[in-house]
């Protein structure tokens, strides 16, 4: 279950959360993205595009897999199947659940490599 996702536009076509996004995914367990977070709701490869619109469902899981992909912690695809339960708790259709992930998981490494050197630096 997400909590509230509130943002203001930011120069480059980016949004800034202004208040933390809170994802309880059992009883006891959530992951926080912090107010102050930088977003473009859909950091996924440009021919998936059409999947992800940024506006839909998938909102809220984007940003929290932009977040886990900003932060590097873990494996890549833990990150991804934490961006595909996000998408079954948002009612993402399945077909569209299903491909977002694959696309992410065929070219999520960019993104994924940019934030690990970004913060290796």
């Amino acid at each position: 279950m997400f909590g509230d996702l509130i943002v203001k536009a930011v120069p480059g076509g980016k949004y800034k959360l202004t208040n933390p996004l809170i994802w309880a995914y059992e009883p006891n367990a959530m992951i926080v993205v912090p107010a102050g977070f930088v977003t473009d709701f859909a950091s996924i490869p440009r021919f998936a595009r059409w999947i992800i619109d940024g506006h839909s469902h998938t909102r809220k899981p984007a940003v929290l897999h932009d977040y886990l992909y900003s932060i590097a912690a873990g494996k890549r695809k833990d990150a991804d199947l934490v961006f595909r339960k996000a998408m079954r708790d948002t009612d993402t259709p399945a077909w569209k659940r299903e491909l977002a992930y694959r696309a992410v998981r065929i070219g999520g490494w960019v993104s994924w490599n940019r934030s690990r050197q970004v913060r290796a630096d």
